[in-house]
């Protein structure tokens, strides 16, 4: 070999005068994989060396096999050689590679780990192993210590294993293992695991976000991890989802059968999630529920709403008995919390009413609804019954003469066309500006029914939420050719997640997310959209832990999936 230091001299360089022997050091190659047709980065690994070994060069012979792997770069991104230095490689013989670094100006040469890296493509045609052996290595005019390392090249899928654990258990068998294709070819594909907690699975190489779920633990995702060859993943542990063992009785008034009363649990504390349960003929229930803090509602159509509010359900335990009163003799009218993510557009928000009985003889309402018109303005038509309770031959009459206020309500001519059911009861539009942002209470300032009905309405007023952000269309050469909407990422999430779709031809869109109890508590878009591929990111601040539901629609497409919001 031509030492570097004389190569360099050959062209004039000036090396400074070595200070003296350097302390003695090991320089190691690592045994790695690769596939065919990859380029890899090599590294080279140093034991500490100290400043006060005036390290000024270093020079090296490399010898490996060509039809496995050729040297075509070098790269000190990450490692200890400092940037002010000289390098060169050069290739004397096929199979052997010379060269070095120099210093030109200080600092000296200094620390451990990564000196350089070397790297290196592996043909197409590559099999086997190559040995990446150090004939020499020298630090100024001092010869090290040296370990060889290799190449080995993998024909076929790169086999994945690992570990994943249950928190707290012995046992770790049916932990879900789901590769998520993100990017580069990768394929999504699922495992589980051993009763040790091991896995393995051959995937097609890419970038993949890993999940691991079992029942009863938190989900665990590891994102962005690249597979090109043979790995083991780092352990990962499931924590443990602690819950308590609830029970209790609910009842209908005046009935002898109570079956189907709905219990719902709304989470009210970090690590609550929301979950519902029903009851038998006899009234009782029972369910198991992660630990913290609820509101217990009761729900059954045509009586009255029963809560138990501020429960600490952090250990087994019997509630206190409720029983639901007979049909009210009033209901709730409520506009719901709504957060826009788009600005522009036109959103219908819906007036939610409970259960109204044919005997209640409602033969109209009428209210007077009050915004900020920086926000939101009344759309034209201003209304929509379409999917509502109201009949459709009620006459509707609106007046949105004044900025910021929506008055009015609809009539019924005929004395047997009443309103009856539960859910909505009219739609309202607004059209969001383009400057808007912030939130507008959505106040009522009186919801009133019919002279002669026999109930008398309450309300609850809601709010009106604007956040930048809006529908992002991906990049893509090609278009879409089915309706599809994604599953959100991260999932769980907390508190934004991505949500993407696809259109294969210009289509409304609407997506709106849910609580468990159906009720709206976001429109993530709502507007025309071309054909092609698109993104949106939720934002769930402010609203409690548990599930959700997004959902999808798009000319007579209509999807929803699941969603988890965790603290």
């Amino acid at each position: 070999m031509k030492r570097i230091t004389s190569f360099f001299l050959t062209f004039g360089v000036l090396i400074l005068g070595f200070a003296g022997l350097v302390s003695a050091q090991t320089v190691s190659f690592p045994d790695t994989t690769a596939a065919p047709g990859s380029t890899i980065l090599i590294p080279i690994y140093t034991t500490e060396i100290d400043p006060s070994d005036s390290v000024q060069s270093f020079d090296v012979e490399i010898n490996y096999d060509e039809s496995v792997a050729v040297y075509s770069d070098y790269d000190i991104t990450g490692a200890i050689l400092p940037t002010s230095w000289f390098t060169i490689f050069y290739s004397p013989a096929a199979g052997v590679l010379n060269g070095g670094s120099f210093m030109t100006s200080t600092p000296y040469l200094s620390g451990e780990g990564v000196l350089i890296y070397l790297e290196y493509n592996i043909p197409e045609t590559a099999t086997g192993t190559t040995p990446l052996t150090l004939a020499s290595f020298y630090y100024n005019e001092d010869l090290m210590t040296t370990i060889d390392g290799s190449i080995t090249i993998e024909v076929g899928l790169p086999t994945v294993n690992g570990n994943a654990f249950l928190e707290n258990q012995t046992s770790h068998e049916g932990i879900e293992v789901f590769f998520e294709a993100i990017s580069g070819g990768a394929v999504s594909a699922t495992t589980y695991t051993e009763d040790s907690g091991s896995y393995e699975l051959d995937v097609m190489p890419g970038t993949y976000d890993i999940h691991y779920s079992h029942p009863g633990f938190e989900t665990v995702t590891v994102s962005d991890v690249e597979i090109t060859v043979s790995v083991t993943l780092d352990d990962v542990t499931l924590p443990e989802i602690l819950t308590a063992a609830i029970n209790g009785y609910a009842f209908l008034e005046g009935q002898t059968s109570h079956e189907g009363i709905q219990v719902l649990f709304q989470a009210d504390g970090p690590g609550s999630v929301t979950d519902t349960t029903w009851t038998a003929a006899d009234g009782s229930y029972s369910i198991d529920i992660i630990q913290g803090m609820y509101d217990v509602y009761y729900y059954y159509t045509g009586y009255g709403l029963c809560v138990l509010e501020d429960q600490d359900l952090t250990f087994a335990q019997t509630l206190p008995d409720v029983t639901l009163p007979d049909i009210p003799s009033f209901v709730y009218v409520a506009m719901p919390d709504t957060t826009i993510y788009e600005t522009g557009v036109s959103v219908e928000i819906p007036i939610y009413i409970t259960y109204v009985s044919p005997s209640h003889n409602v033969l109209s309402y009428d209210f007077y609804l009050s915004f900020d018109p920086e926000i939101a303005v009344a759309d034209s038509p201003v209304y929509d019954i379409s999917g509502t309770i109201t009949p459709a031959a009620w006459i509707n009459t609106y007046d949105t003469s004044t900025p910021g206020v929506i008055s009015g309500g609809a009539t019924s001519f005929d004395s047997l066309n009443v309103m009856t059911g539960e859910g909505i009861m009219v739609k309202m539009r607004f059209y969001i500006p383009e400057s808007a942002v912030g939130t507008t209470p959505l106040e009522f300032a009186y919801v009133l029914f019919s002279e002669g009905s026999t109930i008398m309405p309450d309300h609850f007023d809601g709010a009106l939420t604007v956040i930048a952000g809006g529908v992002n269309e991906i990049p893509s050469n090609t278009i879409p050719g089915d309706f599809v909407l994604g599953q959100n990422y991260p999932n769980p999430f907390n508190p934004t997640t991505t949500i993407e779709f696809s259109l294969p031809h210009t289509s409304k869109a609407h997506l709106a997310v849910y609580n468990l109890l159906g009720k709206e508590v976001g429109i993530l878009a709502n507007q025309t959209l071309n054909a092609g591929r698109y993104s949106v990111i939720f934002n769930a601040e402010g609203l409690p832990s548990g599930f959700y539901f997004y959902r999808l629609t798009a000319d007579d497409f209509v999807q929803t999936r699941k969603c988890l919001l965790v603290e």
